[in-house]
């Protein structure tokens, strides 16, 4: 079983590489119809992982397992995740707002 130190070090692993991959984001659009396949296909790869860590994320706040900062890190991500819906979609990328929602309704 996972230590709550453990916890909160996974949590602060996938808070920052969500946040990271969400900063890059706009950089990738623009660079999109330049990249070749294997760099598309490469990319949404790892966007698809990083969006799974949301709901490692959403399963630990409602657990009430994360700190009071990474819930509003978690939160921070979700609004910045709803802004960035027209990129995320105009690139054909995985949605995550149904983790993030399963999170809202169950924090």
């Amino acid at each position: 079983m996972a230590t709550t130190t453990d916890v909160h070090q996974r949590a602060e692993l996938n808070l920052e590489t969500i946040g990271l991959m969400l900063g890059d984001l706009p950089e990738i659009a623009a660079e999109w119809g330049d990249l070749g396949s294997d760099e598309r296909i490469s990319w949404s790869l790892d966007w698809s992982n990083e969006m799974a860590g949301l709901d490692l994320l959403a399963g630990y706040a409602a657990d009430g397992l994360l700190t009071e900062h990474q819930c509003g890190r978690l939160r921070d991500l979700r609004r910045k995740l709803e802004a960035a819906q027209p990129i995320i979609q105009r690139l054909g990328l995985q949605a995550p707002s149904v983790v993030v929602e399963k999170y809202e309704q169950r924090g």
